[in-house]
């Protein structure tokens, strides 16, 4: 993961959700604006800040919260590495997982990404997920 990626990402969330989902898009501009302040020297450097803001995950939460399959698609993509950099706040795992519950029904390309997703997040926080 680095900060390009997510940038790019984030910037997808804004347009994609101009009209349909303002919540979605003023929560990535957030997250956006967080990660343009944040200097980046490494990739476990901006895990670590990340771990710092719980809110950043917040526009990929509510994209998969939307219903809308295209914004759930990328958001699941940002979360699986978010998971696999180790960059989700412990803090927001349980958002996270709920997040993945309501997004399943949104077809079979979504509930791959989730399975995908899975394993590095219940190696890597373990300990942190329950239920």
């Amino acid at each position: 993961m680095t900060a390009t990626i997510l940038q790019s990402e984030l910037s997808s969330l804004i347009q994609d959700s101009k009209k349909k989902s303002p919540d979605v898009r003023n929560a990535a501009e957030k997250s956006l604006a967080d990660l343009k302040t944040i200097s980046i020297t490494s990739e476990a450097q901006l895990a670590d800040d990340l771990l710092g803001r719980p809110h950043f995950v917040d526009p990929f939460i509510l994209a998969c919260q939307s219903r809308n399959a295209k914004l759930a698609s990328s958001a699941v993509v940002c979360l699986q590495r978010l998971a696999a950099s180790r960059a989700l706040p412990r803090e927001r795992l349980q958002d996270v997982v709920d997040a993945f519950q309501e997004v399943t029904s949104n077809g079979l390309d979504v509930q791959l990404k989730i399975l995908q997703t899975l394993p590095s997040l219940l190696q890597i926080y373990a300990r942190d997920v329950e239920g």
